[in-house]
């Protein structure tokens, strides 16, 4: 008899990502009871990171909820995007030396929708395109595309296995400014301004 027959294979259920945000220790109990009000008790759970909470959802209405509640309330705090709202980054190959805006306007003749295209190696005759594309669309779609300015090209999904990225408005890593809504941070003096503001001669 097959031993995996009564395995449960229901598909995993999709978590929406967490909230961060910085409350005193003192004040924590009374931020969970009006969390709950707003959003139900069951909805959530709350873990101390470090210097600030996790908030984890189980399910994307109460993390929309809690996020809007929070813009509204003028909170401090940054969150990630949902899958759904994720755009698709592709890696274009085969092209000679042309400029980004160049190849935008090619894809934008091949009924494509390009949001951004960076140049990864300014070094070499040969570049590599990263292409930001709507979150629609598929890998499929776009080798559908196989000739730019009558050259071969060649399409694959862009992967970025290291979690470098510096958030530009509060200056740390592992998250981006589109989802930030702590307070501006210069990266010179670390005052609560943007850093091309900066007077600081230091």
């Amino acid at each position: 008899p097959n031993s995996n027959a009564n395995i449960n294979t229901k598909p995993r259920s999709f978590r929406p990502p967490p909230i961060y945000i910085k409350i005193d220790p003192k004040d924590v109990i009374k931020f969970g009871n009006e969390l709950s009000a707003s959003i139900g008790e069951k909805n959530y759970y709350l873990k101390f990171i470090r210097d600030q909470v996790r908030i984890n959802f189980n399910n994307i209405d109460a993390f929309t909820a809690a996020k809007q509640a929070f813009l509204e309330a003028g909170l401090k705090f940054h969150t990630y995007s949902l899958p759904s709202e994720k755009n698709f980054n592709a890696v274009l190959k085969g092209l000679p030396l042309v400029q980004p805006s160049e190849v935008l306007d090619e894809l934008r003749q091949n009924n494509l929708s390009p949001l951004s295209c960076v140049n990864f190696n300014n070094q070499t005759s040969y570049p590599i395109f990263k292409i930001s594309l709507p979150p629609s669309t598929t890998l499929a779609q776009i080798r559908k595309i196989s000739f730019l300015f009558h050259v071969r090209i060649y399409w694959k999904k862009y992967r970025n296995g290291r979690n470098y990225t510096q958030c530009f408005k509060c200056q740390c890593y592992g998250q981006a400014p589109g989802n930030c809504y702590k307070s501006q941070k210069c990266v010179k003096c670390g005052g609560n301004h943007t850093s091309k503001d900066c007077v600081s001669t230091a």
